[in-house]
């Protein structure tokens, strides 16, 4: 690898990397994984040393894995990034930011971040952070880049409820309400407030076509969240079981679905109830049932549980596409009483997905027949199973 880089480097003595156009210059490094990479290389050409032309790159990936545990060599690092970029005035196509550290994160630095994300118009944001237990500080000033198409905000180290997400559509009071042209949102580890009313929090994002929340914590007297989206089309909702799913006071969290668009949905069922309505366009269902409790190939849980996995799916007979997780066919295997007053409506599915292990003798189980044969009984004859991993 050393000799082809001195035999593309210098043919009769001359530098043939510095002669190229900084365009095929900036489009070489951008196959490199982060700014930090992308620096240190520029000691293959002067010219890439001395104009900084990694900085011209128009995608910004700041993460602090490289950095170990020296969290105060991380922030160095990103402000000398971000001063350096802000000397140049090029396009940020997209932003990625990672802290993973045990320790807060500044708050000067969260600023610094998000300023500069917003003021130079980022089109996809990534912003990860891990913190302490009970940290609750979040920019100090708003954040809602006309621009932005993409936003994935995940909280997953945080303790004691992450950040928290109001009925406005406000996190902190800063975010989201004014990202108009937001297409694409990822939400991790909120708490989601529905104290003042039922939340419904994504109908003025006219123009969200996919959403994705995961492990949010909805706290308030009725635990209501409505996804009411008009262009919708891809919505997935995991839970945690010990934490998105949790009762509080005997009420368990309520998921009201209706988006006219939606193409394709995904479900974790643990203890959160769903009502589903206007999804005539539906295509793809795909049903995960969460738990934390399994021994001897059979799952304990109530029969409510089965009855949930029921109903999700008596509502929606006309999808083309069913994917059940192995613990979804096993905890409908596990209360034959449950099937027995429940008869299926007549589906339209010509897919049937099973995600098991590699052992798939094991569908043989009386565990799992049960549900196996009580999905096939009340599909078309061109039914097509598949078991995948």
């Amino acid at each position: 690898m050393r000799t082809n880089l001195k035999r593309v480097k210098k043919v009769k003595g001359k530098d043939r990397l510095s002669d190229l156009h900084d365009d095929i210059l900036i489009h070489i490094l951008s196959f490199l994984d982060d700014p930090q990479s992308a620096a240190q290389t520029c000691v293959l050409s002067k010219r890439w040393k001395h104009n900084k032309l990694w900085m011209h790159h128009p995608d910004v990936y700041l993460h602090s894995k490289t950095f170990g545990e020296n969290s105060y060599e991380f922030e160095k690092f990103v402000d000398m990034v971000l001063t350096q970029r802000d000397n140049f005035n090029h396009e940020l196509r997209s932003f990625s930011f990672c802290w993973t550290f045990e320790s807060k994160i500044p708050q000067q630095l969260l600023d610094r971040v998000h300023s500069y994300a917003q003021s130079h118009d980022v089109r996809r944001f990534d912003f990860s952070i891990g913190c302490a237990s009970g940290h609750r500080s979040y920019p100090s000033q708003n954040f809602d880049p006309k621009s932005l198409t993409t936003l994935r905000l995940n909280l997953s180290h945080c303790y004691s409820g992450g950040f928290r997400i109001d009925s406005n559509l406000n996190v902190q009071d800063k975010y989201l309400a004014g990202c108009t042209a937001l297409k694409t949102l990822w939400l991790e580890m909120f708490t989601i407030d529905s104290r003042s009313g039922d939340v419904d929090l994504f109908s003025s994002l006219i123009n969200l076509t996919e959403l994705c929340i995961v492990g949010c914590y909805i706290v308030g007297r009725d635990r209501l969240f409505h996804v009411r989206s008009p262009r919708l089309k891809r919505l997935t909702l995991l839970e945690n079981v010990d934490y998105m799913g949790r009762e509080i006071n005997g009420v368990a969290p309520q998921w009201a679905i209706s988006t006219p668009s939606l193409k394709y949905l995904r479900i974790d069922i643990s203890r959160s109830l769903f009502s589903l309505g206007h999804l005539l366009a539906l295509e793809e269902l795909e049903i995960n049932y969460q738990t934390h409790v399994m021994s001897n190939n059979r799952a304990y849980g109530e029969p409510r549980l089965a009855r949930t996995v029921i109903n999700v799916i008596k509502t929606l007979p006309h999808v083309k596409s069913l994917t059940l997780s192995k613990s979804t066919l096993q905890v409908l295997s596990a209360f034959p009483g449950v099937l027995s007053e429940s008869p299926c409506p007549e589906f339209k599915w010509k897919f049937l997905k099973v995600i098991t292990t590699k052992e798939l003798h094991t569908i043989v189980f009386p565990e799992y027949r049960r549900g196996l044969d009580y999905l096939q009984k009340s599909c078309s004859k061109t039914l097509k199973v598949e078991f995948t991993t």
